[in-house]
């Protein structure tokens, strides 16, 4: 090329640089603050980054490996979480959809978004609809107990003194305030506290009361245009005021198990003797008795509270449906069989058993009074009976007759009596052997053990 022409290019090219170095920058566009949106940040290039928690490292690459997760830089509303946010409603409202919203912020779990979170959003969000206030009553939800001695169908019985939460369950939304009421006998209501921040949950701490007696408990609220809401009821009950309930204790010749849960697989945590009395604090759904035990001080009441079979044999005092009291001395039961034909009377708390031809009354001492009876109509004078007894050692064993006389009993029964001497070699102590006709057939009344007993019982023998 001639020279120039080679001037006449450079010099251009330096003319054309020179005007690209004089030349104005672009601007960045700021967007305008929206609703819950903060002030916009700058849009940043490229290689600028925005970390809103949580975030995640998913996994890139087809090698296996791993690569940074970057939120998207490119959005440039930053909104911050308010209560009642979800990301599916923020997809609704900004018109884009949940996957976009979780792979544009970097969510590790798109359930767990918290009020004064940030995210970035690819476009404003629309404002959320109100919410739909009731022109009429509500009812909806449940109530919410965090511990009873057992539940079920809407009943509950709880324990007398322990603290527990109480919380109205899928209550309606949009409500002003709200409580928990009681409603007794007769419609009188108590109110067992307030809550005035619905919005946060509508929980309550109560301690129970005692003397709870299936009254109903309620949620009930208002809405902002004055119309009332309220949660399905359930039945409470607990316990009356100690020293005004039900007490327990086995049963003569019995003892009292105690186990460490309604489940007889949960291991006896006491066996108590009869005489030795527990309260009552409420029944399980398939009968057990809570008891309050004793011996584990400083734990609170619901794990002081160990079970007692249903089917125990027990004496109750105090306010105990179903459960007899024990006996008192000298109060006595009725024993009456129209088989044998006759009617004794014998202590509360001894057993009454007939097997074949014998009745069999027993003490918890070992006192017996049994009564062995013949056939109907074959009957022989009570003096033969007892002159047969003596001389056959089958009848009295290794005793021996101490006294012997008539007897006429004070139902006008007669017949023949025997006293006899205890037998040493059987370690048994003395025994009476009484001999009549009853309802036309021979008997034989005897008795073992503690006579004085035993007398009380003869004289109480008669037809039935």
């Amino acid at each position: 090329m001639p020279r120039k022409l080679l001037l006449l290019a450079g010099l251009v090219a330096l003319l054309a640089a020179a005007c690209n170095l004089n030349a104005t920058p672009a601007k960045t566009p700021v967007p305008t603050r929206i609703g819950q949106i903060n002030t916009p940040l700058p849009l940043p290039t490229r290689s600028a980054t925005f970390t809103p928690q949580p975030t995640n490292t998913p996994t890139g690459g087809n090698n296996g490996g791993t690569r940074p997760c970057t939120p998207r830089s490119d959005w440039a509303i930053v909104y911050t979480v308010v209560a009642g946010d979800t990301v599916s409603s923020l997809a609704a409202r900004t018109n884009s959809s949940v996957a976009e919203l979780v792979a544009g912020n970097c969510l590790s779990n798109p359930n767990a978004i918290t009020a004064g979170q940030q995210l970035r959003l690819p476009r404003a969000p629309q404002s959320p609809p109100p919410p739909t206030v009731p022109t009429g009553p509500v009812q909806q939800g449940s109530i919410g107990i965090s511990s009873s001695i057992s539940g079920d169908a809407g009943f509950f019985s709880l324990l007398r003194g322990d603290t527990i939460s109480l919380s109205w369950q899928n209550p309606p939304v949009g409500l002003a305030s709200a409580s928990f009421v009681l409603y007794s006998t007769g419609g009188i209501m108590q109110t067992i506290g307030d809550d005035n921040s619905p919005m946060d949950g509508l929980t309550l701490n109560w301690v129970v009361p005692a003397g709870l007696n299936g009254q109903q408990l309620m949620a009930t609220g208002r809405f902002p245009n004055n119309i009332t809401a309220s949660s399905f009821p359930v039945n409470v009950s607990s316990a009356p005021p100690q020293g005004q309930n039900c007490e327990i204790t086995a049963a003569q010749g019995h003892t009292l198990a105690a186990y460490n849960q309604p489940d007889a697989n949960s291991g006896v945590f006491l066996n108590a003797a009869s005489g030795e009395y527990f309260e009552v604090l409420g029944r399980t759904l398939h009968g057990w008795y809570a008891i309050n035990a004793p011996g584990i001080p400083n734990v609170p009441p619901f794990q002081r509270l160990k079970y007692v079979p249903p089917q125990s044999v027990l004496y109750g005092r105090g306010l105990c449906a179903g459960i007899p009291p024990a006996p008192q001395p000298g109060q006595m039961a009725t024993f009456t069989n129209t088989i044998a034909g006759i009617a004794i009377d014998y202590p509360m708390g001894w057993s009454a058993v007939m097997q074949g031809s014998t009745i069999t009354l027993s003490g918890t001492d070992g006192s017996a009074f049994e009564v062995i009876f013949g056939e109907t109509g074959q009957t022989r004078p009570p003096q033969d009976a007892a002159a047969e007894c003596k001389s056959a050692s089958l009848c009295i064993g290794n005793r021996t007759v101490t006294n012997e006389s008539a007897v006429t009993l004070p139902s006008g029964l007669t017949g023949y009596r025997l006293d006899l001497s205890g037998d040493p070699v059987k370690g048994l102590g003395p025994a009476v052997y009484v001999f009549t006709i009853i309802s036309n057939r021979n008997m034989v009344l005897r008795g073992f053990g503690d006579l004085s007993v035993y007398n009380t019982i003869l004289n109480t023998v008669r037809p039935a």
